[in-house]
């Protein structure tokens, strides 16, 4: 019978691409995306879905291979010359390694005369860092808001608090203040901002206290991400459970029996470390959930079909080592992963579903259902509310 406990599978926090070896083995804090880069071209009229195809094409691969994560590349709605793109590396230093070994490789040798062609300006980039642990943006279903806020000084503590505890966004980016050690490519020095993402339909709020330090009005870019960006969430790639990786803390509830009519609910915590495997395309987790009466332990294991875009699930604990629970197999579809199964609960056939919704850099839901009718009617019967401790790192390799 399937075990009780299933633990997060789309948790909060940031973009997707292809993993890179070296990433995941010479630079294990690569996740935390230290450092990023947001990227503003000024294009030739008409060039921009030429840039996007050649970009798409030929470029990622070649960046991600020498260290590198694209982040994501987008659409300016309100600039139909101007092509946006971040991407991120693990400190200062890995990013100087990267952007030597690919600006100096073979890819860009081949196509740079061709991507410079479509380009009038690529020196509007600003670099930046999450503005605290865990506050890189998450997937965003395609269309973003990107606020830039223009400070006098840099931002402090108070002011950060009052972003992450009063203005919702995807999120929240400040100055890396370390200066370009790769002066090839330009920056924008000497600038402070704080850079917001937000889902779009509203205003950016500016936060309290901020009013009295910008230099001049917030910027906001309309972005919408290109079909082949790692930011949409429409899509399921091998990166879904990227959020996933770290510590976090659980409150379970769930079900006292199921399918029986029960109302009674029995709620308890627990905790959930995750890690990535299979060079990028796989994820472990290991759960303590303290019961009434006892703690479990539970190992949850998925992996990501590259051919079909799904994932496979399974799930076994302590109480029961050596018995594997029948795998569901899944996508994410608009940011909500949606999971399906057959199992059997005492002795009759069952389907299960799990749903992950919620997601934000340091939150999630994801519950459980059941249906004895083969999906028509579905009864939750566990809801975990996951709020992260600490971000994750990997020592994973291919």
């Amino acid at each position: 019978m399937r075990a009780y406990f299933v633990v997060a599978d789309k948790t909060c926090h940031w973009l997707t691409g292809i993993v890179p070896q070296t990433a995941l083995t010479d630079n294990p804090t690569w996740m935390c995306h230290v450092i990023v880069e947001l990227r503003q071209y000024s294009l030739q009229p008409g060039q921009r879905n030429v840039l996007i195809d050649l970009f798409e094409r030929e470029l990622i691969e070649p960046q991600e291979a020498a260290g590198m994560r694209i982040l994501g590349q987008f659409h300016d709605l309100d600039h139909p010359d101007r092509f946006v793109w971040l991407r991120g590396f693990a400190d200062m230093p890995s990013r100087r390694r990267s952007l030597a070994a690919f600006y100096g490789g073979p890819a860009w040798e081949a196509h740079r005369a061709a991507a410079n062609a479509t380009m009038i300006d690529s020196d509007n980039v600003l670099l930046l860092r999450p503005a605290w642990p865990g506050s890189d943006m998450p997937p965003s279903a395609g269309r973003i808001d990107l606020t830039i806020f223009y400070l006098r000084v840099a931002a402090d503590t108070d002011l950060l608090a009052n972003c992450r505890e009063h203005v919702p966004a995807l999120g929240w980016y400040a100055t890396e203040s370390s200066p370009n050690d790769f002066p090839r490519l330009p920056v924008r020095e000497g600038e402070l901002v704080l850079v917001r993402v937000a889902r779009p339909g509203g205003e950016a709020a500016v936060p309290a206290g901020l009013s009295s330090r910008l230099v001049k009005a917030p910027e906001t870019l309309r972005l919408q991400a290109t079909d082949c960006s790692s930011a949409r969430a429409d899509r399921s790639s091998a990166h879904d459970f990227d959020f996933l990786v770290g510590r976090w803390s659980v409150r379970h509830r769930r079900l006292k029996q199921r399918l029986s009519g029960c109302a009674e609910w029995i709620e308890c915590h627990g905790t959930t470390d995750a890690q990535l495997v299979l060079g990028g395309r796989g994820i472990i987790d290991d759960n303590v959930i303290e019961l009434p009466g006892e703690t479990c332990r539970a190992l949850s294991v998925r992996s990501f079909d590259t051919a079909a875009k799904q994932w496979a699930i399974w799930w076994f604990d302590d109480r029961h080592p050596h018995q594997l629970d029948p795998q569901v197999v899944g996508a994410f579809t608009d940011g909500v992963g949606r999971f399906y199964g057959d199992d059997r609960l005492e002795g009759r056939p069952i389907r299960v579903r799990f749903l992950w919704s919620d997601v934000t850099s340091t939150s999630c839901r994801w519950q459980q259902a059941f249906s004895a009718d083969g999906g028509r009617t579905w009864e939750t019967n566990w809801v975990m509310e996951f709020a992260r401790q600490s971000p994750g790192k990997t020592t994973c390799s291919r």
